[in-house]
């Protein structure tokens, strides 16, 4: 039995068939009560078809007439039954969807808190920094320094790219900045080099966009003391 399962099993008011959860627990997970309401119509529309089949035939025997009777009648119990569990799995359906996001949203505040910890001004430097990747320019100026520190210079500043270039979904803007933290150290670990008809391309890696986040860090503290310093002149 998942935890889900169990949880929900201790807090629901419906009566359902314990098998039948435990069957239809995955699928009720993702999908609430859409397939099991399919199942239930064909059912109902089985056990009708059984009962007017004797109709159908001249030679029907009253022993065959009685199971096709038999049939229809386990048909429609089945059909009450799924009926049932369809209302257990659209509520289980949107208990999971509740606790994912809850624990989704734990999940992510742990990376926010591991990065950036309170500091709210981290996050919107690498909430802008990562924006500013989507775009022609930022992705520009992120190759203009690739060369600079002697990356990729086979490769044309066109021709070089970064994969943490958009925010992913989120409910706020610090989440969604783990999101596409966590998201981009998964799935951009390392570099990513081939040739194409128009010259070698490639897309840098995660170490090639934390060590561009330091030196875009530093280029800002040191444009605030430059400032700083001007703003004392008299």
């Amino acid at each position: 039995m998942s935890d889900y399962l169990a949880r929900f099993q201790s807090s629901t008011w419906r009566k359902v068939d314990p098998e039948l959860t435990r069957r239809w627990e995955w699928d009720a997970r993702f999908h609430g009560d859409k397939n099991i309401k399919v199942q239930a119509a064909s059912a109902k529309r089985a056990a009708t078809t059984m009962m007017k089949m004797p109709d159908q035939f001249s030679n029907v025997k009253p022993e065959h007439e009685l199971a096709l009777k038999a049939a229809a009648s386990a048909l429609r119990a089945m059909a009450e039954e799924l009926k049932t569990l369809a209302g257990w799995a659209k509520d289980y359906h949107a208990f999971c969807a509740a606790e994912m996001k809850k624990e989704e949203g734990a999940r992510l505040e742990a990376v926010a808190q591991t990065r950036w910890g309170n500091d709210e001004s981290a996050v919107e430097f690498e909430t802008s920094l990562i924006q500013e990747l989507g775009t022609p320019d930022g992705r520009l100026t992120f190759a203009a320094w690739c060369h600079s520190v002697g990356k990729y210079r086979q490769c044309a500043l066109e021709q070089i790219s970064c994969q943490i270039d958009h925010l992913s979904a989120g409910p706020t803007p610090r989440l969604r900045a783990a999101l596409t933290i966590e998201q981009a150290k998964d799935l951009n670990r390392g570099t990513h080099l081939w040739d194409t008809r128009s010259g070698p391309m490639v897309t840098c890696s995660w170490r090639d966009y934390e060590e561009y986040l330091a030196y875009r860090k530093e280029v800002a503290k040191t444009s605030a003391r430059v400032f700083q310093i001007a703003g004392r002149q008299p």
